[in-house]
């Protein structure tokens, strides 16, 4: 019952394309790609705040589109992939929030309105983060807002919609 997942170690073809870098102490971020992804799922860890109690660490990623839109089916996976530059191999600790544009319900019946974690992260490496629809009530928001930051800086904020035809 993970939601949440991410991934901690993902090289990728250096051909990607940047549709975002933002510049912050000695590190550049970079968003290299984003969309609906397939996951193959290494692990779990215990997350209160996501609706299913847990937070899915993910072994390896497919990505499948390219799109803000996603199908709001349970078992559909969405996010981004992304980098952190650095001169010289460092990690470094980012805020994670999935905010989705109405509440959703939890495992004890709890509204949850935000998804919210820490993890620490090695610098110079493609990496992915996601969320993965497990629970009926994850299928009600419009919309799924990622948020990226370090310290008090914004990284990224992304947005996905969901399709539900």
């Amino acid at each position: 019952m993970k939601v949440v997942w991410s991934l901690l170690l993902i090289l990728f073809l250096s051909s990607c394309t940047s549709t975002k870098t933002e510049t912050f102490n000695q590190y550049n971020f970079e968003l290299v790609d984003f969309g609906v992804y397939s996951i193959n799922i290494a692990d779990m860890e215990n997350l209160e705040s996501a609706p299913g109690g847990k937070l899915k660490i993910v072994e390896e990623t497919h990505h499948i589109e390219t799109t803000n839109t996603f199908p709001a089916v349970i078992g559909t996976s969405f996010g981004v992939e992304y980098i952190v530059h650095s001169q010289k191999f460092d990690r470094i600790m980012l805020r994670i929030n999935w905010i989705p544009s109405t509440p959703v319900t939890g495992k004890s019946g709890t509204k949850i309105k935000e998804i919210s974690f820490e993890r620490t992260i090695p610098t110079n490496s493609v990496l992915s983060l996601g969320y993965t629809l497990d629970r009926g009530s994850e299928l009600e928001p419009e919309s799924w807002t990622l948020q990226i930051s370090y310290k008090d800086v914004l990284l990224l904020e992304k947005t996905f919609y969901a399709s539900k035809n």
